[in-house]
């Protein structure tokens, strides 16, 4: 008998087989919202809005008219080209349009119109500049300095490549208005004090010029 209860004792007291541990239940993603074809689609280019033609009589041009801007202007013709002094807001670009058809623009080093004070005007009278020929006269005062290379640091000589004004100069009105196209090229349009119209394309890093009318 004590054996049968000694052996029940040591039966109930034997530890119950350990149970796992309940397995986590997987969460379930929220459903992504599905993409249309139209929003793989790359955005659509603007169409570019035309200006009015600010150039007259409006040039045969191909294209849309663009920007376009006024520039009080001096104009003096030479031997070899054309220098122009365009006075953009408080800056002065000088444009040189040079007798073997292509085109530079030179913009002094702080570009302001305050540079022609007494000390450059004294500067100006000191220049030793030889007596122009016969039939030729001396370049603007405006002009002077990007003539004789004063203004710029580019290895631009203007005084060999264009050599004497040919002519007084000329002030005047300048209109400018470039052309919005889907090439390569950037195209411009601007006036003379004579009402003709000149074209400038820069493409790849040449610029050329050409008249478009009389």
């Amino acid at each position: 008998m004590r054996l049968v209860v000694l052996a029940l004792l040591l039966t109930g007291c034997a530890a119950a087989p350990a149970t796992a541990p309940p397995t986590p239940s997987a969460t379930v993603p929220p459903p992504q919202p599905s993409v249309t074809p139209a929003e793989l689609t790359p955005a659509a280019v603007p169409t570019p809005v035309c200006e009015a033609w600010f150039i007259e009589p409006v040039p045969d041009a191909q294209g849309c008219p663009g920007p376009r801007f006024g520039y009080d202007a001096t104009w003096q013709t030479f031997d070899g080209g054309i220098l122009i002094a365009a006075e953009v807001g408080p800056t002065v670009h000088y444009r040189v349009l040079l007798g073997d058809g292509t085109y530079r623009l030179v913009v002094p080093g702080d570009g302001t119109l305050g540079w022609m004070t007494d000390e450059v005007t004294a500067a100006l009278a000191a220049l030793d500049l030889a007596p122009p020929p016969e039939g030729r006269t001396y370049p603007a005062q405006l002009l002077i300095l990007p003539w004789v290379g004063e203004l710029t640091d580019e290895a631009i000589d203007l005084y060999d490549r264009l050599g004497w004004p040919t002519a007084p100069a000329q002030e005047f009105a300048m209109r400018q208005q470039f052309m919005l196209t889907t090439g390569e090229a950037a195209v411009s349009y601007f006036t003379g004090p004579d009402g003709g119209i000149y074209r400038t394309e820069a493409l790849f890093g040449t610029i050329e010029w050409e008249p478009v009318s009389p």
